[in-house]
């Protein structure tokens, strides 16, 4: 099989499929977004992904690189025995991390409180929806606003802004000294509240209501990449490790690329794998398209991988390239590659409740 990636412009030419405009709709129904404010999010974040993040493709996977490498330090570690983790929710915290790095910036994608706020609103929008699917559509508005389940994303939602509040503030400033004629230069991604900052360009001039939306699609959109990556990304390593034959084929394939493309040196001299070596990792993007069920239905994802899909194989690159790794035999038993859509998979969706956690054992490769 074979993949050929297209220029940067093209691979952003869309936002992500739950911040798109068509899916918002669904989404805000899905996950009560009158109370989790999912869904809620204006044209400004659509138009802020086409401007600003399509220009920026190289800046987006040195960082995702360093971050991963930072990630799965912190996350799992270096291990010398079979050590067992929980799967989803440690690829909870590294999505985190990393669209946190690219959208937020440091210190604050790295602080314990925002990483907490930005998981536990996911986990709690999740429960929310899984809730309030119980009821009957007739009855569910008299129901929903009381559920202990919106109590709590609702709190976390209200965690995450606090932690904002600073860079809010911050972004709005800048945004007044351009208007007095100072010269503003928009920040690249990984930059203090880049992504609000881009955001800000295509709001009303001087809406009270400015700071509060920031905040909000800033959150919406950590939401959203922990949602889609996470659950991507845990399928992805799920196939992947009940099949160590294929685990040996892929890291073949991220030798022989390393070793003929090199790496590329940024201007804070971390070392990664710019976009053109990326493309040539062909067995491992097909891989992510096959185990999403992606690779018949959708062939223009062949060509044009997401954001998601570009976090997926960079994570995985830094598993493959360092640790050894395996499903439980509880879990591993009788699952194997999906071929399409439609095949079957052994796996359950994780529970945020304790049911049905998918264990990883890890061990750090000599």
């Amino acid at each position: 099989m074979r993949v050929t990636m297209t220029s940067q412009r093209s691979v952003f030419d869309a936002v992500p499929d739950e911040l798109s405009c068509t899916s918002s709709k669904h989404m805000h129904k899905l996950f009560q977004g009158r109370y989790t404010r999912i869904g809620t999010q204006g044209p400004e974040v659509d138009q802020a992904f086409r401007s600003h993040v399509a220009h920026h493709l190289e800046d987006i996977l040195s960082l995702l690189q360093s971050e991963a490498r930072y990630a799965l330090d912190e996350e799992l570690g270096w291990p010398e025995q079979w050590t067992s983790v929980p799967l989803h929710r440690k690829l909870r915290r590294i999505v985190a991390l990393l669209t946190g790095r690219i959208f937020v910036g440091r210190p604050l994608s790295r602080d314990n409180e925002w990483l907490k706020a930005c998981i536990n609103f996911t986990e709690d929008s999740e429960r929310v929806k899984n809730a309030s699917l119980k009821f009957n559509r007739f009855i569910r508005p008299f129901v929903v606003p009381f559920m202990p389940e919106v109590a709590n994303a609702v709190q976390n939602m209200k965690k995450g802004g606090k932690c904002l509040e600073p860079i809010v503030a911050d972004v709005m400033a800048q945004a007044r000294l351009n208007v007095v004629g100072e010269k503003r230069t928009l920040p690249k991604p990984g930059g203090e509240g880049a992504f609000m900052t881009w955001i800000l360009d295509y709001l009303p001039f001087n809406d009270p209501a400015n700071a509060e939306r920031l905040a909000i699609d800033q959150l919406i959109v950590c939401f959203a990449s922990i949602y889609n990556t996470t659950r991507l990304l845990g399928q992805v390593i799920e196939d992947l490790a009940s099949q160590p034959e294929l685990i040996q084929l892929l890291r073949e394939e991220i030798e022989e690329v390393v070793a003929n493309n090199g790496l590329v040196v940024d201007e804070d001299d971390n070392r990664y794998l710019p976009d053109s070596s990326l493309s040539k990792f062909e067995k491992l993007h097909d891989f992510v398209l096959v185990s999403q069920g992606s690779y018949s239905d959708m062939p223009e994802r062949r060509s044009n991988p997401t954001l998601a899909e570009y976090e997926v194989m960079v994570v995985l690159v830094e598993l493959l390239q360092n640790y050894e790794f395996r499903l439980s035999s509880a879990v591993a038993e009788g699952r194997s590659l999906p071929l399409s859509r439609g095949c079957p998979k052994s796996g359950k969706e994780p529970s945020h409740d304790g049911a049905d956690v998918v264990m990883l054992e890890i061990r750090r490769r000599e």
